[in-house]
């Protein structure tokens, strides 16, 4: 039995495109932003960015380093951690969430997908999570060793529209996120398996909106202590 509460809420998301190295990214070209939603024949118009649908996977040479204080992306299918990743969406991303909380300063922008996190991530002073509200990423686990997926230490950040799955019983102590930071947002996000506490304030002061949060609750009865009426 699942116990609901409701939510929805819709975020629209800015998108930057990432740039072959300075003013010389033709709109429309690869690599380079769209013109007006189209793109050079043979390439693909995908958040407001130029890519070739049926490249390998790499940026092509176009270099897409974030710039100071912009967001970063993550695409654990498509993208790459290193420091020429990154800065716009596709194959221009970072592969890991992990990663892009060495470099972020802004929001970290999540492709759909799938994140298996081997630890705890810590989202420290501006650093923010955004998914798609459409197509939300899912942060999953980690059950060992605190029971906590997601860790928000840092003054000014926020957590928006994600599925955070905690991999945790709901009869083991845990959270799926743990706050102990100024001015942290939570809002429009779906928690599961969350153990005891799915947002625990530890310290700090939190938005906490339009977050959906699953609760499986077994219900254990002998027929000797159910009486029918």
């Amino acid at each position: 039995m699942r116990h609901l509460v409701r939510v929805i809420f819709v975020l629209a998301l800015g998108v930057m495109g990432c740039s072959e190295g300075g003013d010389g990214c033709i709109p429309g070209s690869e690599g380079c932003v769209c013109n007006d939603g189209q793109c050079l024949a043979g390439l693909q118009c995908l958040s407001n960015l130029c890519v070739d649908p049926g490249g390998s996977g790499g940026s092509g040479g176009v270099v897409c380093t974030p710039a100071l204080g912009q967001p970063v992306y993550v695409n654990p299918a498509l993208g790459v951690d290193d420091a020429e990743h990154g800065g716009g969406p596709v194959d221009c991303a970072f592969a890991t969430i992990e990663y892009a909380l060495t470099v972020a300063h802004a929001e970290i922008m999540l492709a759909p997908g799938d994140y298996n996190l081997g630890t705890t991530i810590t989202l420290g002073e501006g650093q923010s999570v955004i998914c798609d509200p459409a197509q939300p990423a899912t942060l999953r686990g980690p059950a060992l060793p605190e029971f906590i997926t997601v860790r928000m230490e840092g003054n000014n950040s926020a957590i928006r529209d994600c599925v955070i799955d905690g991999d945790s019983p709901s009869q083991d102590s845990g959270s799926c996120i743990f706050v102990r930071g100024e001015t942290v947002e939570i809002t429009g996000n779906t928690l599961a398996n969350c153990g005891e506490r799915p947002i625990y304030v530890a310290g700090g002061r939190a938005t906490i909106t339009d977050n959906l949060i699953l609760f499986a609750i077994e219900v254990i009865a002998s027929s000797r202590s159910v009486e029918q009426s």
